[in-house]
């Protein structure tokens, strides 16, 4: 993953410092295909949907989403989808951003069940700290398609698990 552009862009829809720390939640298929809107366009189309009122992803674009009152971007890359937001701001909001961070990722994950685009068989949810250009990753949640209904069942819980571990101070 190249982290490094994707944290150019947050720096200026965020307003932030590109010394910030921030949170990168990635969405890669397996075998590697274009995600973009051309080559997914129900899936990207279910996501538009579920992120009204903000503005439609455009083509190999992001947006800046207000998420429970809190910037995130939500980016569309031909390598996978990405959700950026900066760790200070997810840490302090954990509670009320959980929710629907998840949410779109489980949008992802259930529009491309439906769609399954150029024999997607697999698809890898990967989070990552990203500080002064040093990525790492802390999660990764592995879904192979069909998605059996157990596996669909548990697909917020096991998403929201990804995202809360090495984001969230571990007891001592």
């Amino acid at each position: 993953m190249n982290a490094q552009r994707s944290v150019e862009r947050a720096v200026s829809l965020l307003d932030a410092d590109p010394s910030d720390e921030y949170l990168i939640v990635k969405l890669l298929p397996e075998p590697l295909a274009c995600c973009c809107s051309g080559c997914w366009p129900r899936t990207w189309h279910m996501v538009n949907d579920a992120i009204v009122p903000a503005s439609p992803i455009p083509h190999e674009g992001d947006s800046l989403l207000s998420l429970a009152g809190h910037p995130v971007i939500l980016e569309s890359h031909e390598s996978g989808p990405e959700i950026v937001m900066l760790m200070a701001q997810w840490a302090k909001s954990i509670t009320a951003l959980l929710k629907p961070v998840s949410e779109i990722v489980t949008t992802f994950v259930k529009a491309l069940g439906h769609e399954r685009p150029k024999g997607l068989g697999k698809l890898r949810v990967e989070s990552y700290r990203v500080r002064n250009g040093v990525e790492t990753r802390l999660a990764t949640l592995d879904l192979e398609f069909p998605l059996d209904e157990e596996t669909l069942g548990k697909l917020n819980s096991s998403v929201q698990e990804l995202l809360e571990e090495g984001t969230t101070e571990q007891p001592n």
